[in-house]
């Protein structure tokens, strides 16, 4: 069966075919780095697409080279982008995106390629399965500048 739903955001793509909710995140240049857009719009797709029966596995993958190199921090300062709390009052749509992925009743699958660091090391684990390329550099490294480990995966 191949039905085909696609929808472009700023920072996401979002595709539907053969019962797999593809999520690519789509910021190459930054090697996918993690701003609040990117997770608000990650948050709307799984709030709308969390029971969709068309949807049988939601897949989690880098555009480009990387996964995710973590938190954009050049966008998360106090001349960053500015955003409005949440509706439960979280200011950090990174647990809202947690919460949700371990909340829907469908597997997720995060292919890893490139960099997976930080909070974009979080958001693999949030994932039920992780599948490594060979050229995957995965981890931490938020310790090393005393960042505090913010999504949930401790």
């Amino acid at each position: 069966m191949v039905t085909i739903i696609q929808k472009n955001f700023e920072n996401i793509l979002f595709k539907v075919e053969n019962s797999i909710g593809r999520i690519t995140l789509n910021r190459p240049k930054r090697l996918n780095a993690l701003n609040y857009p990117l997770l608000l719009e990650i948050i709307s797709v799984l709030e709308s697409n969390s029971k969709n029966k068309l949807i049988r596995v939601f897949v989690i993958e880098g555009n480009s080279q990387s996964f995710s190199s973590g938190d954009d921090l050049k966008t998360m300062g106090p001349e960053g982008v500015q955003f409005k709390p949440l509706e439960d009052g979280s200011k950090l749509p990174h647990h809202r995106v947690i919460k949700l992925i371990r909340k829907i009743q469908k597997p997720f699958i995060a292919l890893l390629q490139g960099y997976c660091l930080g909070a974009g090391f979080e958001l693999a684990l949030s994932c039920d399965f992780r599948i490594a390329a060979d050229n995957l550099k995965i981890g931490d490294q938020r310790v090393k500048w005393a960042h505090f480990v913010m999504s949930g995966a401790s």
